[in-house]
């Protein structure tokens, strides 16, 4: 009942904030072309731009590289080689964002190598955890470790505290499907740290990661208590996006615990605002989970059409994780609704996506 509340009073904020959030994104983007125009080249706009990147990058990545772009053109004209390096890096998020590993680590790996030779130690620790991230999105978790390490060291020679706690993350991220102890451990380092400056975006980010980690222990009770410290947070701080990501978490927790109608409601208020900000495959993410919980509470025919329009927006971006997901939702649904045909349809597409999955993953 308590969180009930809680939920209620977060939404009427949500429903408040958001389209104040979102013109706030669309007058940076133009306020970046007026910079532009006028050729305001500096250090400060460059910094501008690092803003309104990481404001977009999240939501529209579309927007976010065309900052890194103007971003590059400013530091281009400003004829400084860190500067420049600095916005290849931001070029090099946005193709991560994309899933493309190779490209994005060789642009971060001669960023890094042009950081190196001007000795600028904060930006050769930031360039290594983006190449230690994107290692340990592809499942090479030993490299990312040293990556990291290597940054921690760079971090403590420059005091930069910060930069300590965000190496904290990817440390504990790293340990997520080995030991969760561990991973809580570092997130818990992170957490005062990030506590002691009052860096509250990065402190609510830590209750996820921390709720995710307590959920994996099956300490639903601690990590529902993360997830509405970190949704206060992010609610205050009119971060709509994060609200939405925290809003699929606790639907996660709560369809774990079978708790499907609180799942189900969850799951929908962070669908509307992914919808809000038009993020394609976070609609489709959410569809499919939404599909499952209604599968479970034997709605089928519901089931099946959420598992379809995640299937139509799939195939739009033919991405074979999230078809394989829908597929098996539809060939499972259409047995419940006693419909063969179909679902041996969605069988032997579920089979053939799965195949595509794992044959592109190890590309």
């Amino acid at each position: 009942m308590k969180y009930a509340k809680i939920i209620s009073f977060l939404i009427f904020i949500f429903i408040f904030q958001f389209s104040k959030a979102q013109e706030n994104l669309d007058t940076l983007q133009h306020q970046l072309y007026e910079i532009l125009e006028k050729e305001q080249y500096d250090t400060s706009t460059v910094e501008f731009v690092e803003y309104v990147f990481y404001e977009n990058i999240d939501i529209n990545n579309t927007r976010a590289s065309e900052a890194a772009a103007i971003g590059l053109q400013i530091a281009n004209n400003i004829g400084d080689s860190v500067l420049i390096s600095r916005m290849q890096n931001l070029r090099g998020i946005s193709i991560l964002k994309q899933k493309t590993y190779f490209m994005a680590t060789q642009i971060f790996f001669e960023n890094y190598a042009v950081f190196r030779k001007y000795n600028s130690k904060k930006q050769m620790a930031n360039t290594l955890l983006l190449i230690a991230q994107s290692y340990l999105e592809q499942g090479i978790s030993d490299i990312a470790g040293d990556k990291v390490f290597d940054a921690l060291d760079l971090y403590s020679k420059i005091d930069d505290s910060i930069g300590i706690a965000k190496s904290y993350l990817i440390f504990g991220t790293s340990y997520m499907l080995e030991n969760e102890n561990i991973a809580i451990d570092y997130f818990l380092q992170a957490k005062a740290i990030f506590a002691r400056f009052a860096n509250e975006l990065y402190l609510a980010k830590t209750y996820s990661l921390l709720a995710k980690a307590y959920l994996e222990l099956d300490r639903s009770d601690l990590s529902i208590e993360y997830l509405f410290d970190a949704l206060s947070i992010f609610n205050s701080l009119q971060k709509q996006f994060y609200v939405a990501e925290t809003y699929e978490t606790i639907g996660d927790v709560y369809y774990y615990n079978e708790m499907l109608k609180q799942a189900q409601n969850n799951y929908h208020n962070a669908k509307q605002i992914f919808i809000k900000f038009e993020v394609l495959r976070k609609i489709t993410e959410i569809d499919i989970k939404l599909a499952r919980v209604l599968f479970a509470s034997e709605n089928y025919f519901l089931a099946a059409t959420f598992a379809d329009s995640a299937r139509f927006n799939a195939e739009l971006f033919n991405d074979y994780e999230l078809l394989f997901k829908s597929y098996k939702i539809l060939a499972d649904a259409y047995v419940q609704i006693n419909d063969m045909s179909k679902a041996e349809k969605y069988r032997s597409l579920y089979a053939e996506a799965l195949i595509n999955y794992y044959d592109d993953k190890s590309s």
